[in-house]
């Protein structure tokens, strides 16, 4: 071999190795790219609708408001002038609250078809559709005015000191939001507890009012209201199969394009194995306790799998947070019973069991301990330990430097505990 082939032989050797390393690692990539792509992906257990089907009366229910922009501006109404979501006009004049309770009057048979619905099983409509998109529910704005009309019932009743009547209206919005969010995924989830906290404010301005028996019946009302509840691991199963039949619609919409290379439909399918797998693990998540603070999954790779993904640990905080409220109002209640019959209330939550309370319920932010409990002189401090996780000894959630009316609200990243009476 000559010197001048002996010099060209490592620019040669070298130059093959910067072509083929790049070739096999596009390879090795796109055969694992490939085996991801073309997996079949998990298909859904059939969904069992129920007939007759509460939720179809709800829809109904909706359709039969007379005047829904006036209802609306009747809630903005409600809110100081500066936070309405419409410009108040100079000399405007609110609504009175005969003229809200004329209006629930003329809204009578809007309320008994909703009624009506309590008689059945309710299951919200199935959304596991293959199409390249979600379907639209435009019922949950009339979910939302339905609601509003019952408080305006309730208040009503309130009014002419018919507290176990305005009770039973407002227990009827916590029935109401715990249907409509059954066997749907996280939006009528988000749906549905907006609706229950209508309720459950209104609720918190009765008991003072209510006598033992009212109180008693109160309290059953609210712990058939804890156990009817749809466990949040349900909800993001539901979730899993509809945004997968989102993607499968995206697949079958544009599967290859005319050049017979992937196309559209390709990356739809990685991207669905992507989110299938993700799912997967914040189920799990989910059926472990929120104290227990298993570590988020890693997002799925891909963009439509990435954009699809919940950000669960929130959605989770809100399903924990409700069931929380609910299971202080339970206790509440029974509260009230009980020192209506004793004069006084009770040492500790033990002796509502199973007078006043079938058995006192969990607090959801804990593993499986009770709400937290002391009598302090004629009144009591009731509260969760809340998203912190932290027992601070009933100090309330507090924001002083935000608006006045938010001060005590309660959030994901909140520090303090969630105490009766003062936050929500």
């Amino acid at each position: 071999m000559s010197r001048s082939e002996s010099n060209l032989r490592w620019p040669i050797t070298i130059g093959c190795i910067v072509l083929i390393v790049p070739i096999i690692v596009a390879l090795v990539l796109f055969v694992r790219f490939a085996q991801n792509s073309f997996k079949p992906l998990p298909q859904p257990s059939k969904v069992i609708m129920p007939n007759p089907n509460a939720y179809d009366f709800y829809v109904q229910a909706g359709k039969l408001i007379t005047d829904t922009e006036k209802l609306d501006k009747m809630v903005e109404q409600m809110k100081k002038p500066e936070e309405r979501s419409y410009t108040v006009q100079p000399n405007e004049r609110d609504y009175t609250s005969s003229e809200r309770y004329e209006f629930v009057k003329q809204n009578a048979p809007a309320l008994k078809k909703l009624r009506e619905g309590f008689e059945y099983d309710c299951r919200h409509p199935n959304d596991r559709i293959v199409a390249p998109s979600f379907k639209q529910h435009p019922e949950y704005k009339d979910f939302r005015r339905l609601a509003r009309l019952l408080a305006f019932e309730g208040e009503q009743k309130a009014a002419n000191n018919d507290w176990a009547g305005a009770s039973q209206s407002y227990f009827d919005i916590i029935r109401f939001g715990q249907d409509v969010q059954r066997g749907g995924a996280i939006l009528p989830m988000l749906v549905g507890r907006a609706i229950q906290n209508i309720g459950r404010r209104q609720l918190y301005t009765t008991i003072d009012h209510l006598n033992a028996k009212e109180a008693r019946k109160s309290a059953e009302e609210m712990e058939k209201a804890l156990a009817r509840q749809t466990p949040f691991v349900e909800t993001l199963i539901e979730e899993k199969w509809v945004c997968l039949a989102m993607l499968q619609g995206l697949e079958k919409q544009v599967p290859y394009n005319k050049q017979n290379l992937p196309g559209l439909g390709l990356f739809a399918r990685h991207s669905a194995n992507n989110y299938a797998r993700y799912m997967d693990k914040c189920i799990e998540n989910a059926r472990q306790p929120y104290a227990s603070k298993p570590p988020e999954p890693e997002p799925p790779k891909g963009i439509l799998a990435g954009i699809l993904a919940p950000v669960g640990s929130k959605a989770m905080y809100v399903a924990v947070s409700n069931d929380a409220h609910n299971a202080s109002l339970a206790v509440q209640f029974a509260l009230q019973a009980y020192k209506m019959e004793h004069g006084q209330y009770p040492e500790t939550l033990n002796e509502l069991a199973p007078n006043y309370l079938i058995k006192i319920p969990n607090d959801p932010f804990t593993v499986k301990r009770p709400l937290q409990y002391r009598k302090t002189g004629d009144k009591y401090i009731l509260y969760s330990i809340g998203p912190d996780l932290t027992d601070d000894g009933g100090k309330p959630v507090d924001n002083p430097k935000t608006e006045p009316d938010k001060r005590y609200v309660v959030d994901k990243d909140s520090k303090g505990d969630i105490v009766a009476g003062i936050n929500r």
